[in-house]
């Protein structure tokens, strides 16, 4: 995004927040502030542009991690397949629930909802980022208008979820704070049978998280045969010992799911770390082992 785009999309965003703002009632600068950062990440990290999404972390954060660790562990999009994700962030609607600021921290919740990229997947050739990125400019421009027009037709499929996050105040102004430092590690993995019907892969191998926060992770699969094959998994957490501290709150994948022909999918997970973990437990490892029935 060069910097005259990027200006430009900060203002329209600037015109969101406002709006939300005078619906609200909210007048405080700061609380405007943390919700435009905010919403900004929360567009970026969608469109899985990860650069982008990296500059609004804190610096505490960044010194842990850094940029080309953080896009290489998440899997950024580039080129077309950027662009087109970066429409769909755009029709994000992103509304503060409820903020807390205590000096230079600050907790706000925002109610989201988002369009359902996995609904869309048959329409934008599966996600599939080589065929995208090979689209010609015609093609590319039918696609982002059909989106406009789905847009405006209210058929844009939609997911309402909330998402709670902490912001620290530092001299560039507010920043997302994600508290790697102390958080755990935990890494994921698949197991998938060798008879060439399905690949299956998490998007994230890993991610570090802190106790008491609900976080989401997924699975991308992809049938590679000719005919439907159904899915479903066997969930594993190592250490077994510890394994009640990391709880599963929702996976679809737990019971079967169908995917149609050479067709791609992405599943969510969600995951709670939970309780006073044993000293010294930094990292959990868990594994998705899937069961295949081709029909």
């Amino acid at each position: 995004m060069n910097r005259r785009r990027n200006l430009l999309f900060i203002a329209a965003l600037a015109l969101l927040v406002s709006a939300v703002f005078l619906r609200t009632g909210w007048s405080q600068p700061a609380a405007w502030e943390t919700v435009q950062v905010a919403i900004l990440y929360v567009k970026a990290g969608y469109a899985r542009d990860f650069p982008e999404a990296y500059g609004f972390i804190s610096s505490d954060d960044r010194r842990v991690k850094s940029e080309k660790t953080y896009v290489r562990e998440r899997g950024a999009f580039s080129g077309f397949t950027l662009d087109l994700a970066k429409k769909l962030a755009a029709f994000i609607k992103a509304t503060p629930v409820e903020e807390k600021i205590d000096g230079n921290r600050a907790r706000l919740q925002l109610h989201l909802s988002f369009p359902d990229a996995n609904k869309l997947s048959a329409h934008l050739l599966a996600w599939d980022e080589e065929r995208l990125n090979k689209l010609s400019p015609k093609e590319r421009r039918e696609l982002i208008e059909t989106l406009d027009r789905w847009r405006k037709e209210g058929k844009i499929p939609m997911v309402e979820a909330a998402q709670d996050l902490e912001l620290v105040r530092e001299d560039k102004g507010w920043r997302i704070f994600l508290d790697w430092v102390a958080g755990v590690r935990v890494s994921f993995d698949t197991v998938v049978p060798g008879s060439l019907l399905l690949e299956a892969r998490p998007v994230l191998k890993e991610v570090t998280v802190t106790r008491g926060k609900l976080f989401n992770v997924f699975f991308k699969l992809r049938n590679l045969s000719n005919r439907e094959v159904t899915t479903w998994i066997v969930h594993r957490v190592e250490p077994k010992d510890v394994g009640e501290y990391l709880e599963l709150v929702e996976c679809q994948l737990l019971i079967p799911v169908t995917l149609q022909p050479r067709r791609e999918a992405e599943y969510p997970s969600s995951y709670l770390l939970k309780g006073d973990l044993p000293e010294g437990m930094k990292q959990f490892k868990v594994t998705y082992e899937f069961k295949v029935e081709e029909r």
